[in-house]
């Protein structure tokens, strides 16, 4: 629910953006202390973004310019205070301004937004240890490949939940109801449930387990890849992580998807798609370099000849999860292999390098991106993914750069750079035919108080 008041907005907008000054003078001057009123504090965070590219990416940026700059500032207000001896209450504000173009006719020009991103009341140990958590509230599991907050886009990510939860000796259980999207004239709602395990051993190796159900009515969508479809969607998921050996940690996933969809004035499918992820990561424990390591995950499409639907669906996934230009290259008909090495510079400065190679699962389906659209938007004619199952499956590769440079704990700096390279898919003359470069680069300050 966002605040429409227009003097709201102002009053959200006065209060967060005249902190900006002050926190860069002094953060302590505005650090929230304990009281028995409750705690008020805050965060800033701007970041500036550029791209040139050749029009291969999200349905807001058709018809936009090859090469533009789009920046994003972001501001929170967080009050949060004890109901009771145990029970706590949070409110979080949030207000976003992202600077566009300012051409009508353009998706993405200057926006501003203020609404309500967090308001829930936490009872614990309601009984025998479980806790119920009631409001607005951010859903976060499975490494946010399927449900996350989305933290990197302004506007971030919330739901309209109930949440019951239990910290137990062996497992951890969360159960959860959410609205997606509310119905409109008498229409059912869009919804999205289910229920998460969790299980620690001795030896600090992790595994969950969990069951989630996507339900979306006729005509309604919670994203724009499921309008004018009704919806079904049940997945059934495991993953492990822990140490193999004391430098080598491992982590693996599976997700299975089954269900409906039914388009409007169409036959309904049955939805049939799978999800696997990898991961191995080498603990170097050195002065300058950390971390090595390898990922590895596939997610289905459909196939050129199939009556099903068989690309999966990652619900609600958090887009820019450590990548660059292709960032919202989805958990959907694609197979991404990526190497990483994360190293210090100094005492503030970390930095990690990554090499992604992406590739379509099938070349029966789209590329699809992290909103769950697929990426043709631009194009005289308008071209459209292949789907004869022959063409090349090979989109590309990038080279990925960040570095974070840490100040104090209210000051972060995160600099970033890559370039994309495409593939065969891309290069092939019966397509897109098009052997561009992609470039992309940011800056980022986040400022607490």
């Amino acid at each position: 629910m966002k605040v429409k008041s227009g003097y709201a907005q102002m009053v959200m907008r006065t209060i967060v953006y005249c902190c900006f000054p002050m926190t860069l003078m002094s953060p302590d001057l505005l650090r929230a202390e304990e009281s028995e009123k409750g705690d008020l504090s805050g965060s800033l965070r701007f970041r500036s973004e550029y791209f040139k590219n050749f029009g291969l990416y999200e349905k807001r940026r058709s018809g936009g310019d090859d090469s533009e700059f789009e920046h994003h500032l972001r501001g929170d207000l967080i009050y949060q205070r004890k109901v009771g001896a145990e029970n706590r209450l949070l409110f979080q504000g949030r207000t976003a301004h992202n600077f566009g173009d300012n051409n009508s006719n353009q998706n993405f020009r200057t926006q501003d937004d203020v609404f309500l991103h967090q308001a829930w009341m936490r009872f614990n140990n309601l009984h025998e240890d479980w806790d119920l958590k009631i409001g607005r509230q951010e859903l976060s599991f499975s490494n946010e490949i399927l449900i996350g907050r989305d933290d990197w886009s302004s506007e971030g990510r919330s739901f309209d939940a109930i949440r019951l939860s239990r910290d137990g000796f062996e497992w951890d259980i969360d159960l959860f109801y959410a609205l997606t999207q509310e119905g409109l004239s008498g229409e059912e709602d869009s919804s999205l449930s289910g229920i998460h395990g969790k299980h620690m051993n001795p030896m600090r190796t992790i595994k969950e387990i969990y069951f989630y159900h996507l339900g979306v009515p006729t005509s309604h969508a919670p994203f724009d890849s499921l309008d004018q479809v009704e919806a079904n969607i049940y997945n059934l998921g495991f993953s492990i992580e822990g140490k193999i050996s004391p430098p080598l940690f491992g982590q693996a996933m599976v997700n299975f998807q089954r269900g409906e969809l039914k388009s409007v004035g169409a036959t309904e499918r049955d939805h049939k798609a799978y999800h696997l992820y990898g991961n191995l990561d080498w603990f170097l424990n050195g002065d300058i370099f950390r971390n090595i390591g390898m990922e590895f995950s596939l997610a289905t499409g459909d196939k050129a000849s199939t009556t099903d639907n068989e690309t999966f669906m990652p619900l609600f996934s958090s887009s820019h999860s450590r990548s660059g230009a292709m960032d919202w290259f989805s958990h959907m008909n694609s197979v991404v292999y990526t190497l990483y090495l994360m190293y210090d510079i100094s005492e503030f400065w970390e930095g990690h390098l990554e090499v992604h190679h992406f590739e379509l699962e099938s070349s029966g389906a789209a590329w699809y991106l992290s909103d769950l659209n697929t990426a043709w938007w631009n194009g005289t004619p308008r071209i459209d993914w292949p789907n004869d199952g022959a063409s090349p499956k090979d989109a590309g590769s990038e080279i990925d750069l960040h570095w974070t440079w840490t100040s104090s704990p209210e000051r972060v700096f995160h600099f970033g750079y890559s370039i994309f390279f495409p593939g065969a898919l891309l290069r092939d003359s019966k397509w897109w035919n098009e052997d561009q470069k992609v470039h992309w680069a940011y800056f980022q300050t986040e400022l607490s108080f």
